[in-house]
């Protein structure tokens, strides 16, 4: 795997994390200046964005595949970077929603076709490993969607927040097209019209038709409760919105341990039980914030969340490479279309039941729903 390409490209896919999470903290900023409540900015915020970055999956897949996957993520990270400047502008909850749409829409072309290029040039046995190490950057963008969002828009506004968004996506997307010109490299070219797979067929394929479902499925039930825990550190405990996006970095924290223990994980276990104890994780992990009101076991808790997340995600990113092989690119946008289809639709549901009740109720909701999804996945998996 060319070291070049592969820090170019987790340039764009840092950018393209930190504009996942880069709302979450500045919720209740946003709700004040546009006289509505987090539950209802979060819709136009965090669900627009999901919506569209999920919805474009299907049209950025197939591009990638036949035009060339670093060359379509370049391009899709330029647009983001436009796409921001109307977040930085708009005057109306309306209006941020529609730039948040557009930007997920632009983003939706980058961290899929990162993890199809992967696929392409790193082997099935030694994939995972892969995988868990283009996650560092996924996690560092995740954690600076966060933290920077809450830095920047305690000391200069939200609006502030989104300016330095776009100035990260362009960034992500210059990064792969220099690396392009001054070498080309494996799996950078287009993959020209034998890689084609009809969606109808590719859905037919049992395999495929159990990741989308449980990738849909932990999206809604993990970002439905997570995307509000930063609002709710705020009201239930008073903290500012700096440090609720500095506490949400813990949850990276976790990720990262993830990162550095795969080889071990992977050299002991099998995929399938590294899911479902990730799974048990997470149960864990949110039943101490739900239960235990105390700043010190939140953040333990963050940390708990973000390993056990990505035991189970990292577990199913690895089967999704190898579920279309001959047309990764598509595999891996139906993929990520299904996560975030999922996680707008978890989003959307809790906004209103988040206003009435608070957090807790959705972490027990989550902590009881995600094992479940995990067992059923690794009862699959453990078949041919």
């Amino acid at each position: 795997m060319p070291t070049w390409l592969f820090a170019a490209l987790s340039v764009a896919a840092f950018a393209s994390a930190a504009s996942m999470r880069i709302a979450d903290s500045l919720l209740p900023d946003i709700a004040a200046e546009f006289a509505t409540t987090p539950g209802a900015v979060a819709a136009a915020a965090i669900t627009s964005f999901n919506i569209a970055y999920g919805a474009i999956q299907i049209a950025f897949g197939p591009i990638g595949d036949r035009f060339g996957k670093v060359q379509t993520i370049a391009v899709a990270s330029l647009l983001s970077a436009a796409a921001q400047i109307g977040c930085v502008v708009a005057a109306t909850a309306d209006q941020l929603s529609l730039a948040r749409f557009v930007s997920g829409a632009a983003a939706g072309g980058v961290i899929p076709l990162c993890l199809a290029w992967i696929g392409d040039v790193v082997s099935f046995e030694n994939r995972q490993r892969a995988l868990a190490r283009f996650l560092f950057s996924q996690i560092l963008g995740f954690a600076s969607g966060q933290a920077l969002g809450g830095w920047i828009g305690d000391a200069f506004g939200w609006r502030a927040s989104f300016l330095m968004l776009g100035a990260l996506f362009f960034l992500g997307g210059i990064a792969p097209l220099i690396a392009l010109r001054l070498s080309p490299a494996p799996g950078s070219g287009a993959a020209g019209l034998a890689r084609r797979v009809k969606l109808l067929e590719a859905l037919s394929r049992p395999r495929v038709r159990l990741v989308l479902t449980t990738v849909f499925l932990e999206g809604a039930a993990m970002y439905g409760a997570f995307s509000y825990i930063g609002t709710d550190l705020q009201l239930r405990f008073g903290v500012s919105v700096a440090a609720a996006g500095t506490m949400l970095t813990a949850f990276a924290l976790g990720a990262l341990g993830y990162a550095l223990a795969v080889g071990r994980l992977v050299a002991t276990m099998s995929r399938a039980r590294i899911a479902l104890i990730g799974s048990f994780a997470l149960a864990a992990g949110f039943a101490l914030i739900a239960l235990v009101p105390s700043l010190a076991v939140a953040l333990a808790a963050l940390v708990v969340l973000g390993f056990g997340f990505y035991m189970l995600h990292n577990s199913l990113q690895t089967e999704a490479t190898q579920m279309i092989p001959e047309a990764r690119g598509t595999a891996l946008a139906m993929f990520a279309a299904m996560l975030f289809i999922g996680q707008a639709a978890g989003v959307a549901l809790a906004g209103p039941f988040f206003d009435r009740v608070g957090g807790p109720p959705l972490y027990l909701a989550a902590a009881c729903v995600l094992p479940i999804i995990a067992l059923r996945f690794a009862r699959a998996l453990a078949r041919p």
